[in-house]
């Protein structure tokens, strides 16, 4: 994978931490508060066809592809603020494990 493609970043992301307490419901669900922790530029793509197939091998659900420079500590259960939209992070791929230096691919679920 290349380095950075910035051009492509084109759309504005608040990055949301999950609590770092959760504080479950009767069910089991967290009902915690997230936190904005920071705003970024990234590439945000739906998944189609061939390539949400594949992406849900890895993980199910999972309907965008994020795309933005390494941001330490993010991962799993974070969210990401979109305009009106809020996409789940299911999981998180570091291409060349070069930490710091390239982009992270991010496996999300829109939540609906």
């Amino acid at each position: 994978m290349p380095r950075s493609t910035i051009g492509k970043k084109r759309h504005r992301l608040t990055l949301r931490q999950p609590p770092s307490v959760p504080a479950p419901d009767a069910s089991g669900e967290d009902l915690g508060a997230y936190t904005s922790v920071a705003t970024r530029w990234a590439e945000v793509e739906p998944l189609a066809g061939r390539e949400l197939w594949a992406a849900q091998q890895v993980q199910a659900d999972v309907t965008h592809t994020v795309t933005l420079r390494y941001y330490a500590g993010l991962g799993p259960k974070w969210e990401l603020l979109w305009g009106t939209r809020t996409l789940r992070v299911e999981s998180v791929l570091n291409p060349g494990e070069r930490h710091g230096t390239t982009d992270m691919v991010l496996l999300c679920k829109e939540q609906v």
